[in-house]
């Protein structure tokens, strides 16, 4: 008899644990009253919103965080997202945006691209200054798909090598033979040739530009393929 009540009792406590559980899981007071977004800048608010789709109706406390987590970073513009609940029923979204580095150019399209090649734009609208680089061969991309990543590195470690030299590329490629082509910013292209001593190559130009002093502006072409005999195209003159 002792042991049949000591069951029972087991049982209407597991009961009334079960029934509590549903109360407050069910219960309005955990129902989301607020959901914030922050860190936007290209997506919108009610894109994050939609796509976090948080239910109105339901405990903040049980909604699959992760798998909405997944929903909003499925958006092109965003690398990675945090969603934080606050008690007692308030619910926050972070939206860490992806940072674009290129625009590339290709004969299917314009691409805005991150530093991982991801693409986050068809279009370079949003990031008018951003260095170009020339990619000839290229199937047509759309908004979330990514880009050959070794030869974008290649590409940005060597616009960060310029840069490190005071140098601004406004456009890049890489000729047929795997060779560098920059343009930079005062409209002067630069033809490196072999990148494997461009940092070499690119403390070359200072100098000339230096000889040139105010007549920069007449410097069209800098060929540095051969590093021992730069040679230097002017600009042809209107006559």
């Amino acid at each position: 008899m002792r042991l049949r009540v000591f069951w029972i009792f087991i049982f209407i406590l597991l009961v009334a644990a079960a029934f509590a559980g549903f109360r407050i899981a069910t219960w309005p007071g955990f129902f989301p009253k607020s959901v914030t977004v922050s860190g936007t800048d290209h997506v919108t608010v009610a894109d994050v919103l939609k796509r976090a789709a948080i239910p109105g109706d339901r405990n903040i406390w049980l909604i699959d965080k992760r798998a909405a987590e997944k929903r909003v970073d499925a958006l092109a513009w965003v690398r990675t997202t945090h969603i934080h609940r606050v008690l007692p029923a308030n619910v926050r979204i972070a939206v860490i945006e992806r940072t674009p580095v290129a625009c590339i150019e290709s004969s299917s399209g314009r691409y805005l691209v991150d530093a991982s090649g991801a693409v986050v734009e068809t279009s370079c609208n949003a990031a008018p200054n951003i260095v170009a680089i020339e990619w000839p061969s290229l199937a047509p991309q759309r908004a979330g798909s990514v880009v050959d990543v070794a030869q974008l590195s290649r590409f940005l470690t060597d616009v960060a090598t310029l840069r490190a030299h005071r140098l601004e590329p406004a456009r890049a490629s890489f000729d047929r033979f795997g060779g560098l082509d920059v343009t930079l910013g005062s409209r002067i292209t630069v033809r490196f040739g072999d990148d494997r001593d461009l940092a070499a190559k690119a403390g070359l130009i200072d100098p000339i530009l230096q000889a040139y002093g105010k007549r920069t502006w007449d410097v069209a072409v800098i060929d540095l393929r051969a590093p021992a005999t730069p040679v230097v195209e002017e600009r042809r003159r209107n006559r």
